[in-house]
C-alpha cells in the first residue's frame, strides 16, 4: 500500500486528502475508469441525479446527523413519505450488496454525484420541486453495538450523540472484495485505505470493536432538496418517450436525455 500522508479532517473522522492523494486518485481513475458501485446505467432507464460543482455545497451539508431510523421495510422501489407539513418526499434505498457501508455511497457522491434509478411510471406528480426532498436510506446506517472511535462530527454537533461520522471508521472492519476493499498502512496502522469501484478514501481505525459486527439497523442518512436534482433519461438516440417527457415537464422538474 502507498504511504498515507495527510492531516486529520474535520469531516467524517477520516483524513483530508493532500495534493498527493488527489493525484493518486486521479491516476487510479484513469487506470480503472469510472464505474459506480451499482454498475453502469441502463438504456431507456430514468434516473434522479444530483450533480457536482466546484461552486456547490460540500456533501456534509446534506448528511443527516444523527441518522433517522427507517422501519418501513426493504426499499426495493421508491416510496413516498409525508412530513408533518403535508409535503411529500421520495425515499430510495442504497443496497448493501454494492455499497456495503454508508461512506461507500457518500464518497462516491462526493466525487461523482448521485444517480439513482426510478421506475418510469412512478408517481412524480406527488412531488413538489421547491419543497420535496430526495431521501436515501441504507441497511447499515445505525450501529447496534458498542464502539469507540476518534472523529470530529461532520455536522459540527458538539453535543454527545450517535454521530454519522463514526460510520467511516467502522467501515474498515470488513473487507468485501472488489466492492469494498480494506488495507491498513504499515507505517500508519491507525489509518485504513478503502477502495470501491468508483473511488477510494482514508479512515481512522476504531479502537473498539476490533472485528466486524454485522448488527446494524436501517436509517436515512442523506437528504437532497429536489430543487437541486435533475431527472435523466438514458437513450443513445437522445429520444425521450413523449408521455414521460410531458409528465415530468408538467411537474416543473428538470429533465435531460443523456447517451449513458
Amino acid at each position: 500500500m502507498s504511504e498515507v500522508k495527510g492531516y486529520r479532517s474535520r469531516y467524517t473522522g477520516g483524513w483530508e486528502p493532500t495534493k498527493g492523494d488527489v493525484k493518486e486518485r486521479e491516476a487510479w481513475e484513469r487506470e480503472h475508469g469510472f464505474n459506480r458501485g451499482c454498475g453502469q446505467r441502463s438504456e431507456n432507464g430514468l434516473y434522479v441525479t444530483v450533480g457536482t460543482s466546484p461552486l456547490g455545497c460540500p456533501i456534509e451539508d446534506f448528511l443527516i446527523d444523527p441518522v433517522i431510523s427507517w422501519s418501513g421495510g426493504q426499499l426495493r422501489a421508491p416510496m413516498f413519505v409525508e412530513d408533518s407539513k403535508g409535503t411529500v418526499h421520495i425515499i430510495l434505498g442504497v443496497g448493501a450488496t454494492y455499497y456495503p457501508f454508508v461512506p461507500d455511497f457518500v464518497e462516491e457522491a462526493r466525487n461523482h454525484g448521485v444517480s439513482k434509478r426510478v421506475p418510469r411510471n412512478f408517481n412524480i406528480e406527488r412531488l413538489t420541486p421547491d419543497k420535496s426532498k430526495l431521501l436515501l436510506a441504507h441497511p447499515r446506517a445505525i450501529p447496534r453495538f458498542e464502539y469507540e472511535t476518534d472523529c470530529t462530527c461532520p455536522k459540527h454537533n458538539e453535543k454527545p450523540h450517535e454521530c454519522i461520522g463514526f460510520l467511516w471508521s467502522l467501515s474498515c472492519l470488513k473487507d468485501f472484495g472488489k466492492v469494498h476493499s480494506v488495507g491498513i498502512d504499515e507505517k500508519y496502522p491507525i489509518v485504513a485505505l478503502i477502495k470501491t469501484p468508483s473511488c477510494f478514501y482514508h479512515v481512522t481505525v476504531p479502537q473498539k470493536p476490533e472485528t466486524f459486527i454485522d448488527n446494524y439497523s436501517s436509517g436515512i442518512f442523506l437528504a437532497f432538496p429536489l430543487s437541486i436534482c435533475k431527472f435523466e433519461y438514458v437513450n443513445r438516440q437522445k429520444q425521450i418517450p413523449p408521455k414521460l417527457k410531458e409528465r415530468i415537464e408538467k411537474t416543473k422538474f428538470r429533465l435531460e436525455c443523456v447517451p449513458r
